[in-house]
């Protein structure tokens, strides 16, 4: 079972985003040779836009696949920026909520290489929440762009389950 496909059938049944124009998709290994692994689409991002709401507002969930097919380093490739820049131009929202698995305001030794990139697609896309994971470390930071006048969140979520690093913040160890 594909990624998407476990996706749908155990978190949510949503349609994935695919860039806009494949050609200028970057990722390596992402899509994928259908003669050997039978996957219908190829493609192995878990990229998706959707709208919820919360306490009558409507705040669609930009979601962006930052990880690369087997390493930890991070990327989001600018076509698919690109791609859900043009998805949420079409959508209509209060507000909007964005969900990484790299943080964007800090790193470790397998950092996202183009947060840069993304810290300019939240700023041009107002977004004030950016959730992620990754380091294991529970953190919140804020960070505020005086030349652009926005301010957003990083939440970072810690691990509950795992004790893959030193100072895990595991609350079960």
């Amino acid at each position: 079972m594909r990624s998407a496909d476990y996706f749908r059938q155990y978190i949510e049944d949503i349609d994935v985003l695919l860039p806009l124009d494949r050609d200028n998709y970057r990722n390596k290994g992402i899509f994928l040779d259908a003669n050997v692994n039978g996957v219908k689409d190829h493609f192995t991002d878990i990229n998706f836009l959707k709208n919820i709401t919360i306490d009558g507002e409507s705040a669609p969930v930009v979601c962006l696949d930052s990880s690369e097919l087997y390493e930890d380093n991070g990327f989001i490739d600018p076509e698919m920026l690109r791609t859900v820049s043009d998805a949420s131009s079409k959508a209509t929202y209060d507000r909007i909520i964005r969900l990484n698995h790299h943080p964007i305001l800090d790193t470790d030794s397998d950092p996202l290489f183009n947060s840069r990139t993304v810290i300019a697609f939240v700023i041009k896309h107002n977004i004030e929440h950016f959730f992620c994971g990754h380091s294991h470390q529970l953190s919140m930071m804020r960070s505020t762009d005086l030349y652009h006048n926005h301010s957003f969140a990083q939440y970072k979520n810690s691990s509950l389950s795992s004790a893959n690093t030193p100072s895990d913040s595991n609350m079960f160890m």
